[in-house]
């Protein structure tokens, strides 16, 4: 008798808690379905942020591939590598280890995701430029640089269109990345003054021969430079 009343007393109970928990299942539920949602939205936000960046890639390439400069350091050859390089530019962001934690930290569906995902970010970035040797971080430890060398001179020409890539979306040009962050670059005495090369006589000779904004003496090393500079800011 017992055991038919504890059966009976145990299924009432069981009853009354689902009734009672009922509502907050169903509210767990929507806000997890709403949670799918927003991650689903800004996991294709972060691929069309990439997308985005491939192809101003591309559209950099283009602008470098018409510069007198590649042609002077390496020719039509050195231009196709480039070409094969830019086609498989930043393709780790898609890995198991970089494209989550980059999600979440552009394209976080809250504040508290963004700020839970700060470690797993920093490993990100540090597996993206350990992987990629388009990133000075890459290349900062290295104590020559050989100009004669394809692939060490492709790297920082690729280096230079990431710059130029990522100046159309956010309207400034290597040479002002650079200037603005040049203290922080850490190259080889050698490499610095090739990769200046590639920007100031190169890709933005143009540029720095019309405009005032950040140009400074030290950058204008040739004497015609040095007149429009001088021209420029009377």
């Amino acid at each position: 008798m017992n055991s038919d009343f504890e059966n009976k007393q145990n299924k009432f109970l069981s009853i009354g808690y689902f009734i009672l928990s009922f509502p907050n299942k169903i509210k767990y539920n929507i806000l997890n379905i709403k949670k799918y949602f927003k991650i689903k939205k800004n996991t294709e936000l972060y691929k069309k942020y990439i997308k985005e960046h491939k192809n101003n890639i591309l559209k950099a390439f283009d602008e470098m591939k018409n510069n007198h400069i590649i042609f002077q350091i390496g020719g039509e050859d050195l231009l196709n590598k480039l070409h094969n390089r830019v086609l498989c530019h930043d393709a780790s962001k898609y890995s198991i280890e970089e494209f989550e934690p980059y999600r979440k930290n552009f394209f976080p569906i809250s504040q508290q995701e963004k700020e839970e995902n700060k470690n797993a970010f920093e490993k990100a970035w540090q597996h993206h430029w350990q992987v990629n040797s388009h990133h000075w971080q890459h290349r900062q430890n290295k104590k020559t640089f050989n100009k004669n060398d394809d692939e060490q001179v492709l790297d920082v020409l690729e280096n230079v269109l990431d710059w130029l890539a990522m100046g159309y979306k956010f309207n400034d040009r290597p040479y002002q990345y650079y200037e603005n962050n040049k203290n922080h670059i850490i190259l080889n005495e050698d490499e610095r003054k090739f990769l200046e090369y590639v920007i100031y006589e190169g890709i933005d000779a143009d540029h720095l021969a019309t405009s005032k904004n950040y140009v400074t003496k030290d950058i204008l090393n040739n004497k015609r430079r040095i007149r429009l500079w001088k021209k420029k800011n009377k």
